[in-house]
């Protein structure tokens, strides 16, 4: 009984010295795979940066936020053809944290989170003659989020994040996933 009520001070003092209130969240980072499968082709693109801004409020040791991401990267192939052309994709997702603090002023987080992604194909090009635009909208995704990060003051929090990024299958889209990475910058008011 005694190790329990140990237990739970210590966790009651960490979550005391957690930060609470509105925050904003910036990031950048890279996808690190490079393909995109539909129902009837394969497009493969560059591995380009990906954008990334939250709202959120943060109580003790829990988060909860809007996310915004962005990315454009160049096409490379459809279908096994030489291809030109973009592939832009923004999701809006709605994320839950817990994070980890201590005494120290490094910061561990896990996180879940669900929206919805739109991607687009546009500029298309292939054997030098253009192709039609393709759009498909609202995707449902998912996330799972892992991150650590650093406290570089009471109110400033810089972390590194891995991101595994998930999209159902719809009518014309497989399923799929992709593994990100970002840094990011988050300041609580």
């Amino acid at each position: 009984m005694k190790k329990i009520i140990t237990i739970l001070t210590l966790f009651t003092l960490q979550l005391f010295a957690a930060p609470s209130g509105i925050y904003i969240e910036t990031g950048v980072g890279m996808n690190l795979d490079s393909s995109l499968e539909t129902k009837n082709a394969t497009f493969h693109y560059d591995e380009d940066f990906i954008f990334n801004v939250a709202l959120g409020y943060q109580a003790n040791a829990y988060r909860f936020e809007l996310e915004g991401k962005y990315a454009k990267n160049k096409l490379s192939s459809y279908n096994g053809l030489a291809t030109t052309g973009d592939l832009t994709q923004d999701s809006q997702m709605l994320n839950v944290y817990y994070s980890a603090y201590n005494d120290t002023r490094l910061i561990t987080s896990v996180g879940a989170g669900a929206g919805i992604s739109n991607l687009q194909i546009t500029d298309m090009k292939q054997l030098g003659t253009a192709q039609k635009d393709i759009t498909y909208n609202t995707i449902p995704s998912f996330q799972g989020m892992l991150s650590v990060g650093y406290m570089l003051g009471t109110n400033f929090i810089i972390t590194t994040k891995y991101t595994f990024f998930y999209t159902l299958e719809s009518d014309t889209l497989k399923a799929g996933s992709k593994n990100l990475v970002s840094l990011n910058l988050r300041v609580i008011f």
